[in-house]
């Protein structure tokens, strides 16, 4: 009983104990420029082109659309878990584009995808994922994970992104950056 009690006890030292935790996106680049804020200049800074003022029509400006503050990737097992069960939810913001009545498209809201994924740490910076739905299929693709430092990870991936200037979804390979917020205590 000893023997079993210590072996699924959570250990403060394992690697994963040490990356578990909440991470907040602090960059987002695309290798393909985009605007994705309606107002007219194309950026490779899809973080930017989130957190700026959203041009409804020339007239109308949207503030705050967005905020990075308010969601956070969870890697999991959090300190309050029962379980050391390794699921990552990167709560990455995709656009969720409807059209007016004449056909012009508009950023209705932003949805938090990429959730549901279990992860392996290797004994080297790569971390293994495995998605556990295909739902994000329609929003891109993540290709790979590493970690950069002791609080720190980035995603490569390819991510559907509304252009306003082309009025068109596009395949953009961007890097997402974020980096370990510190826990509530």
């Amino acid at each position: 009983f000893i023997i079993t009690f210590i072996s699924c006890n959570k250990s403060d030292d394992s690697p994963v104990s040490k990356f578990a935790g909440n991470y907040k996106i602090v960059s987002i680049i695309s290798e393909k420029a985009v605007d994705m804020n309606n107002d007219g200049i194309v950026s490779n800074d899809v973080y930017l082109e989130i957190i700026s003022p959203y041009y409804l029509n020339e007239s109308e400006i949207l503030k705050h659309c967005y905020s990075f503050d308010f969601y956070y990737a969870e890697m999991r097992p959090l300190k309050y878990h029962t379980n050391n069960a390794q699921f990552a939810n990167f709560n990455i913001p995709c656009q969720y584009i409807e059209y007016t009545s004449d056909g012009s498209p508009f950023l209705a809201f932003y949805l938090q995808e990429f959730i549901a994924y279990t992860y392996e740490l290797t004994d080297g910076d790569e971390v293994i994922l495995t998605p556990n739905n295909d739902h994000d299929d329609q929003f891109g693709c993540i290709n790979f994970m590493k970690r950069t430092g002791k609080d720190t990870f980035v995603l490569n991936m390819n991510m559907n992104l509304f252009d306003f200037k082309t009025e068109k979804w596009i395949d953009a390979p961007i890097q997402i950056v974020y980096k370990k917020i510190p826990d509530e205590e």
